[in-house]
């Protein structure tokens, strides 16, 4: 056998070997995607939770901020006090497991505007707090 066989011979034998993985290298590959699959899809769940949540908030600071404009458009005042269970029903909808506490009656005159006052929403073990901002009670992150 001469040089240029055994080169053309070895260099065969390389390339079959490098033609593809072999079945253990593809196993090791889908148990790491499968291992990093299982503790990333988790965080996107909490993720997707959080952010549906922080939706919903938005939504209800957008409902409250109206109801003073509410209040003028209907000609009556308004009274917040808890929030599904309100003495007097207000044009709110809070999604479910939602409520709105405060401390003592929000009156929304008919001409628009309101005193201030604080209140709380609440969704299972979260709380936010807010200050109600007068003359149009405007809703501000409270302390």
């Amino acid at each position: 056998m001469n040089d240029y066989t055994m080169f053309w011979q070895l260099r065969e034998r390389q390339a079959r070997r490098s033609m593809g993985f072999s079945l253990l290298e593809l196993l090791i590959v889908l148990a790491l995607i499968g291992l990093m699959a299982g503790l990333i899809f988790p965080r996107f769940a909490n993720f997707y939770s959080s952010l549906e949540r922080a939706f919903e908030r938005d939504e209800i600071i957008v409902q409250l901020n109206r109801l003073g404009f509410l209040a003028y458009q209907q000609g009556e005042d308004l009274w917040l006090q808890q929030y599904p269970n309100n003495p007097k029903p207000l044009p709110l909808e809070l999604p479910q497991g939602w409520q709105i506490q405060t401390n003592e009656v929000i009156r929304y005159r008919h001409n628009g505007l309101c005193a201030g006052g604080a209140l709380t929403l609440v969704h299972g073990e979260s709380t936010w707090s807010y200050q109600l901002v007068a003359p149009f009670c405007q809703l501000e992150a409270g302390t």
